[in-house]
């Protein structure tokens, strides 16, 4: 399934992608620290 927004702006989708990708990767290193057993979250 592809957001409307995607296929509407894909330079602002991209945008957001960039800005919220640290705060992913530090969500993801909290879990793992935390040794939070959910794979799909991680995946």
């Amino acid at each position: 399934m592809v957001s409307s927004k995607l296929v509407e702006d894909p330079q602002t989708v991209n945008y957001d992608v960039i800005v919220i990708d640290p705060e992913i990767i530090n969500c993801e290193m909290e879990l793992l620290d935390a040794k939070v057993q959910a794979p799909r979250l991680l995946a």
